[in-house]
């Protein structure tokens, strides 16, 4: 697999077996799996603390949204595009792709 970035960032494609993911394809499936709760609650994110992936301190327990929320998101863009994308390549992305999806329109 390689991974091509164009210029734009919306050209970022996946290439394996001669299968192609636009990016604004993954924003959009990112965007109607997250729903209008989850759009909102990394709005809340974004807007409390200017990141969609925070370390949140509820007391003295730390809630690590990349390792939790985070993980969700990663794992859904597995589900949907299989074999598209490496551990490495999902961890650089999906803040981006988060950030996308939940831009007010």
């Amino acid at each position: 697999m390689r991974f091509v970035i164009g210029a734009s960032k919306l050209r970022i494609i996946a290439i394996k077996n001669n299968r192609k993911t636009q990016r604004q394809d993954i924003v959009e499936r990112v965007r109607g799996w997250l729903k209008p709760e989850g759009i909102e609650l990394f709005r809340d994110y974004y807007r409390e603390h200017g990141r969609v992936d925070p370390v949140i301190f509820n007391g003295a327990v730390p809630h690590p949204v990349h390792f939790r929320e985070g993980m969700a998101v990663r794992n859904q863009i597995r589900k949907m595009f299989p074999g598209d994308f490496t551990d490495h390549e999902l961890d650089g992305m999906w803040v981006e792709i988060v950030r996308e999806a939940i831009e007010e329109e």
